[in-house]
């Protein structure tokens, strides 16, 4: 796994919504998204996951979306 992808593709503020999602330390999602073991690495990889994949869903809606309202009306 290539963290260094992973924390690119991640929206600014993703660490503050999984730690408080989650109820561990900014800290903690920090530490694991760069590398450091932690006992809740598991859950907190998992967490990201769902959260990039949403991010990723929601970015896809918009965009159909838009493409929606700025295609001429046939």
């Amino acid at each position: 796994m290539n963290l260094e992808q992973l924390r690119k593709e991640l929206p600014v503020g993703t660490a503050a919504k999984i730690a408080a999602t989650m109820g561990v330390s900014v800290g903690s999602v920090w530490n694991v998204l760069h590398g450091k073991k932690s006992p809740k690495e598991a859950m907190i990889l998992k967490a990201t996951a769902e959260h990039l994949a949403a991010c990723k869903k929601e970015v896809k809606e918009a965009r159909e979306a838009i493409n929606a309202v700025l295609e001429p009306a046939q």
